[in-house]
C-alpha cells in the first residue's frame, strides 16, 4: 500500500499550487 507516498505528493503538490497562486509570476498555467 503506497497511501502515505499518495498522501506526502498530493501534500506537496498542494503546497506547490499554494506558493505559485500566492506568487504569480508566469500567468502561463491556468
Amino acid at each position: 500500500m503506497k497511501t502515505i507516498s499518495t498522501t506526502i505528493l498530493a501534500l506537496l503538490f498542494s503546497a506547490m499550487l499554494l506558493t505559485a497562486q500566492e506568487k504569480p509570476s508566469q500567468e502561463s498555467g491556468a
